[in-house]
């Protein structure tokens, strides 16, 4: 390794368009996650995240079905961010238009979960090619006390871009966490 470059773990995934391939890849994502230490509570947050990105692909970006395929890469930039990125074949979609538009408190299933995603990872972009959607998602490494992530569960929870007052912040986070169980897969 070069002076000043920075190494990387990488993983690169196809998958079928399968519910049951979202599962395997989502647990695998959450270890790798677990082993290059963010918190438990990150790693949820990660797992279901990458859960709702996947499952988006499988049902809405994959047009032919159970015989089209997902790409999946992944990869961390130590004391950085961990990046996924999720590729699929299907049309596309507006993320800024999809989110401004959202209700958070009354979400349909078509809006939940890229709602989730953006509330749980730190960075998410969006574009789309002649080849089909790419879905950029970022989770930085940082402390568990961070106030930014308490922000992002109350905008999620509520809509509003604010700072939780000190209990209201604490409900809207045990709102997002029921409604993060809730989805959850099994197993």
């Amino acid at each position: 390794m070069n002076p000043g470059e920075i190494s990387m773990e990488r993983a690169d995934v196809i998958i079928s368009s399968r519910t049951d391939e979202v599962v395997k890849v989502r647990k695998s994502i959450g270890a790798f996650s677990r082993r290059i230490g963010f918190s438990d509570d990150a790693v949820s947050e990660i797992e279901v995240a990458v859960g709702e990105a996947l499952a988006n692909a499988v049902c809405h970006g994959s047009p032919e079905g159970e015989d089209d395929t997902v790409e999946i890469s992944y990869r961390q930039v130590p004391d950085r961010y961990l990046e996924i990125v999720v590729r699929d074949h299907g049309e596309g979609f507006d993320l800024q238009e999809r989110v401004k538009h959202a209700r958070p408190l009354s979400l349909t299933e078509g809006d939940r979960g890229i709602v989730l995603i953006c509330a749980l990872m730190d960075e998410v972009s969006y574009y789309h090619t002649v080849a089909g959607g790419h879905l950029h998602m970022k989770k930085h490494v940082r402390r568990a006390d961070d106030p930014d992530r308490k922000r992002r569960l109350f905008r999620a929870s509520t809509g509003e871009d604010r700072p939780p007052l000190q209990n209201e912040g604490k409900q809207n986070q045990f709102r997002v966490a029921a409604m993060v169980h809730r989805l959850r897969p099994a197993g």
